[in-house]
This record gives structure tokens, sequence and C-alpha cells, in this order.
């Protein structure tokens, strides 16, 4: 009879990918949906950085789209390198068009992101 070794970082990985995973979900719905549904303060947040409106609407596709599939763990890396992505963008945008100190809320999510792209399985 063989000795079984527990590997504490395969056992912990599911259990900190979930709520990071479903954390990035709730945000992103969020932001996704309030960018499909062209709300005012969107509008004009894209318009203040000097974007077209589809760019707003490609943004929210992505966001939306992204979060759902960061849900499922077939799907949850790419979408999370999606979400970092575009969380890239947002703190470009942010830094070159301002306000600057609205920048460390992409930061951390783009943290979140990297984190449930790192916790999970290849």
């Amino acid at each position: 009879m063989t000795a079984r070794t527990l590997h504490l970082p395969s056992l912990v990985r599911p259990l900190f990918a979930w709520p990071v995973s479903g954390l990035l979900c709730f945000v992103f719905l969020g932001a996704g949906g309030a960018k499909l549904a062209a709300q005012p303060m969107m509008i004009a947040q894209f318009q203040s950085f000097g974007y077209p409106v589809w760019f707003m609407y490609l943004t929210g596709a992505i966001e939306f789209t992204a979060a759902v599939l960061v849900m499922i763990p077939r799907t949850s890396r790419v979408a999370a390198a999606a979400l970092g992505c575009v969380m890239v963008g947002a703190i470009v945008s942010l830094a070159i068009h301002g306000p600057q100190e609205r920048i460390a809320g992409p930061v951390v999510l783009l943290g979140l992101a990297a984190t449930a792209f790192l916790l999970r399985r290849a």
C-alpha cells in the first residue's frame, strides 16, 4: 500500500478560482451591460476619450461575453485574458485622457483577471 500525497495547490485552486471568477462575472456583466444598453454615462465617457460609439458597443460585447465565459472552467482562461486586455485599454485610456484618479479600479480588475487566469488550468 502506497501513501498518497495531498497536492494542496490542486485542491486550493478551485476554492479561490470560483469566487474570483464570480466577482469578475458580476462586475463585467454590469459594466458590459451598461455599455450595451448605451447608458448616457458610458457614451459620455467614450466620447471624452475620443472613441466612436461603436467602440463602446464592441467593448461592452467583449465584457459581457467574457463575463459569462469566465464562469465556465473550459473557457475561463481565454475570458480572463480578454478581460485583462480590456482593462489594459481602460488603464491606458484613463492615463492619457484622465481622470487619472480612476485608474485604481481597472488596475484591481486587471489583477483579478490575472489571478483568474493563473488559477485555472490550461
